[in-house]
């Protein structure tokens, strides 16, 4: 019992760091460029992976309900099956996959990529069907530009999430 409290402790401070980091972003061009997969990596490379989808799963659930934690300060399930949902979406898939599989600095940076693939895929598949967009024409006319602020969310999120981990003692 004690450990259960423990770790839905652990799923509110998660949902909590995602809700802090996330609403903050930058236009660039028509996607934002957002904190929330630095907080997604963070996570789940600090927390168990139940824990880590548990999170974001409150996290998309607050969104949803219209608690303003989506980029831009804005929610409401409209984000959800908006342009930008399927990255939403994405992100309980990428907390599991890397929770289950970061468990070292080599791996979490190979899993950091696999997960940017991911939330690409899903993500640019998202928009450009609510779009009406190529999804080829989306994919690398979006991806090159945020590929290299995806890189450093994951090696950032990489060396703090070691860090923080070792603070914790988790």
């Amino acid at each position: 019992m004690r450990e259960k409290t423990k770790e839905l402790c652990r799923a509110a401070l998660g949902a909590s760091v995602l809700c802090l980091f996330s609403p903050w972003s930058l236009y660039l061009g028509a996607l934002p460029i957002t904190l929330s997969f630095f907080a997604i990596l963070l996570i789940s490379w600090i927390f168990k992976p139940k824990t880590a989808l548990f999170a974001t799963l409150i996290y998309v659930a607050l969104g949803a309900a219209g608690v303003p934690v989506f980029a831009g300060f804005v929610g409401g399930f409209q984000v959800i099956v908006g342009p930008t949902g399927g990255f939403i979406l994405s992100y309980p898939i990428v907390a599991l996959i890397c929770s289950k599989f970061g468990t070292n600095m080599a791996k979490k940076l190979i899993f950091g990529f696999v997960s940017t693939t991911i939330t690409y895929l899903i993500g640019f598949a998202w928009l450009s069907i609510t779009t009406d967009t190529s999804f080829v024409l989306l994919l690398f006319s979006s991806s090159i530009f945020l590929a290299v602020f995806d890189l450093v969310k994951i090696f950032a999120a990489a060396l703090f999430s070691t860090e923080i981990k070792k603070r914790l003692r988790i």
